[in-house]
């Protein structure tokens, strides 16, 4: 129906209208049609839709029912997933999506009516079935290590349950190069140091004895370098241990624990020596240096097999260890708890604010009710402790690497006078843990923020294809030039958008944000420094492109964003390459997630916040989008808002934004004016205002348009080119009149 759209409620006047709907008229077979496309096509919620059903327009004798799914909350990533999981149920119902909404889809179902017996139990599997999707996707390919494997010092696999047999050896082979389980000779040297110390302190000598018993038994003549080799394989074997402990609780909870034992004390002497299930509780962070000197002899197998003199002892631990760890996650991945547990759908039906299903029986609403109230008559001061973030029944400490540093500080069931320590720390729910732990695989560390795009009209399926497409030319420009320390090409922006310009589609962003040539020769040069030829750079392909046969043609590839060089070779790049974000679309919204604030390392947060507002501002235009930031993580994303942006602002932030003419609430017949002026403000400052400081924005917003102008003189001099005065010319000429102005 919506290929044939004829719009007659944008009409610039009545008379416009007439004519389109008498133009219509004439196609006497198709009319009914194009009336009732185009009055679907002008909902402004999805709800709207059911009146359609009534609609005259409708063909005599044909059965259609109009319906619709709407999601109260968005929480991330795991909202996409639902909002799938349903689109997905509502299908099997027999509806067919007709349009796309920010939290809702609207429907329409021809002849007759289908039901399903259990659709509880369905969206279930249909969430598994999203979640196996995900783990196929490149986000999870790329995100593997950063995902399930947590920094050395807290979690070390957060989320076992997604491993897969074949993970198994790429993320131990990624353990094995990192530098925690490399140590060089002077660490050897500082270590030995240290536990002659902390033995001394202690009175006694076990330590220092055991690490003595190891130099002598290994026969090496250097100390500090067994030393160094100890400490390395043992933080390697760290993980290797967490993940047969985990396994353990998990065959202990399906009543499986002395086959557990007796299987993997077999393949551990099969694979990494004289060790039983046991003594894997002996092996962690906190191990001392004498336990851990007795755990790598038997690791060695000193006196028989002498691994350390092997020039590939690392290589032959991580295989062994890579054939134990499989053959526990082939013979009990059936004990690993589900992906999607029952008190996660659970919480994840109460986001759903309409469905045309009873998905909850009249006996689990009951029982929800009578939950919820208990929960809230006993308040937070009881012993059942709730999740920090959004009130469920918490089941864990929030581990800092899923959520920040703040969540090891923070608990709001801290008693007064409490000190914070180990057991205050803040408290989340299994639907909470499951989105940090989503999130991990599009960030190794927390994001700085969230962006929320809601498309500000109704998606034909086609037209999402488009928008998603323009979504992914967005996610492109990281590497050219829309985000964090790219500041020479967001000057091209800038100036454009001052000029009164617009930007009228992604291609164009793109066009915009094209790279320099200076910056094309300067990455070709590092890597032909680092590889002898063009095809030893590793790379993944984003998109299809001509033959890439130089170091120019990859450099160019990668800074357009057509490739994606690997950032390992690209660490010790100057400009350091990083991602500076990452995104997560469904039909109804996009997420996209920063990695660090906007602006430079030493602006003020006023600042900062000006620059988000710039930079949501040109994507709320550019994607017909409404844009909703949020810092840090936080279980629930408003979308209901006044205006194109919703973004909270310091009050300087918004003084500054009220000195220019603009409000903190941006609505649409004003998105241009704000963008021409806000624009200007960066980009003098990026030219003319260095010397003025880092809050330079902020004093900029409040100067006239004179003070500017004889602030850059004084401080350009005769540098200043006519070209560039003209340019700060041109710029002022869109700051508000002030007093002053001359």
């Amino acid at each position: 129906i919506l290929r044939i759209i004829v719009y007659t409620h944008d009409a610039i006047n009545s008379a416009s209208a007439l004519k389109r709907k008498q133009q219509v008229g004439a196609i006497d077979p198709l009319s009914k049609v194009v009336r009732l496309s185009d009055s679907i096509a002008s909902i402004k919620k999805a709800e709207d839709i059911k009146k359609k059903s009534r609609d005259p327009d409708i063909p005599t004798g044909k059965k259609v029912s109009f319906e619709y799914h709407s999601v109260s909350v968005i929480r991330g990533v795991i909202s996409s997933f639902l909002n799938e999981a349903v689109t997905e149920l509502m299908k099997e119902l027999g509806y067919t999506p007709l349009l796309y909404f920010g939290n809702s889809t609207a429907y329409i179902r021809f002849d007759g009516e289908s039901d399903l017996e259990h659709p509880k139990q369905r969206l279930k599997e249909l969430l598994d079935e999203q979640f196996k999707k995900f783990q196929e996707s490149d986000v999870f390919e790329r995100g593997l290590v950063k995902g399930v494997i947590g920094p050395i010092t807290q979690m070390k696999w957060p989320s076992i349950h997604l491993v897969r047999e074949g993970d198994i050896e790429t993320i131990l082979h990624h353990l094995s190069s990192q530098s925690f389980t490399n140590k060089d000779q002077t660490f050897g040297e500082e270590y030995i140091v240290d536990s002659k110390e902390k033995d001394r302190k202690k009175g006694v000598s076990e330590n220092i004895d055991a690490i003595n018993h190891l130099v002598t038994a290994s026969g090496s003549t250097s100390e500090n370098a067994i030393v160094a080799a100890m400490v390395s394989d043992f933080n390697f074997l760290v993980y290797v241990a967490d993940y047969v402990k985990r396994y353990r609780e998990f065959a202990q909870s399906a009543d499986r624990a002395d086959e557990f034992e007796k299987k993997v004390n077999g393949w551990l002497k099969e694979t990494l020596g004289d060790f039983v299930v046991n003594d894997m509780n002996g092996i962690g962070n906190t191990t001392p240096a004498g336990d851990r000197a007795k755990t790598i002899e038997k690791l060695w197998r000193l006196g028989s097999e002498d691994l350390h003199k092997a020039k590939d002892r690392r290589e032959r631990i991580v295989q062994r260890s890579v054939d134990l760890l499989t053959r526990i996650t082939r013979e009990f991945k059936d004990t690993v708890p589900p992906l999607i547990a029952d008190n996660v759908v659970t919480g994840l039906l109460g986001d759903i604010q309409y469905i045309p299903v009873n998905l909850q029986s009249g006996d689990e609403l009951r029982r929800l009710a009578s939950e919820v109230s208990e929960r809230y008559q006993q308040g937070k001061s009881s012993t059942s402790r709730l999740c920090s973030l959004c009130s469920l029944t918490s089941v864990d400490d929030a581990p800092a690497g899923l959520f920040g540093d703040g969540s090891e500080k923070f608990s709001n069931t801290m008693e007064g006078g409490a000190k914070i320590g180990a057991k205050r720390k803040a408290q989340v729910c299994d639907l909470c843990m499951l989105e940090g732990t989503l999130r991990k695989f599009y960030f190794g560390s927390p994001p700085y923020g969230t962006l929320l795009l809601l498309p500000d009209l109704s998606l034909s399926p086609e037209g999402f294809k488009l928008w998603a497409n323009a979504l992914n030319d967005a996610v492109r420009t990281e590497h050219v030039g829309l985000g964090i320390g790219k500041n020479w090409n967001m000057l091209r922006v800038y100036e454009h958008l001052a000029q009164g310009k617009t930007i009228d589609s992604s291609e164009e962003l793109v066009r915009l944000l094209s790279p320099t040539k200076n910056d094309i020769k300067s990455l070709a040069k590092f890597l032909m420094q680092e590889r002898e030829y063009p095809d030893e750079v590793d790379y993944t392909l984003l998109q299809e492109c001509d033959s890439l046969d130089s170091f120019e043609a990859l450099a160019e590839a990668h800074l357009r964003g057509v490739i994606d060089i690997d950032s390992d070779l690209l660490q010790s790049y100057t400009p350091k390459y990083r991602s500076e974000r990452s995104s997560c679309f469904t039909a109804s919204h996009a997420l996209t997630f920063l990695s660090s604030a906007l602006g430079g390392k030493d602006e003020p947060s006023s600042a900062k916040a000006l620059r988000l507002q710039l930079m949501a501002l040109l994507l709320a235009d550019i994607y017909h989008s409404k844009v909703v930031f949020v810092e840090g993580y936080q279980p629930f994303i408003q979308t209901e808002m006044e205006g194109v942006v919703n973004i909270e602002m310091p009050a300087p932030a918004v003084n500054a934004l009220e000195s220019l003419g603009l409000k903190r609430t941006v609505l649409l017949h004003e998105l241009g004016a704000s963008l021409r002026r806000l624009s200007s403000l960066v980009r003098i400052a990026m030219t003319y205002g260095e010397k003025i400081g880092n809050d330079r924005l902020l004093r900029l917003s409040s100067m006239n348009r004179g003070a500017i102008l004889r602030r850059a003189e004084m401080d350009v001099g005769n540098k200043m080119k006519g070209r560039e005065k003209h340019l700060l010319l041109t710029l002022l000429e869109n700051m508000p009149a002030k007093a002053g102005n001359l």
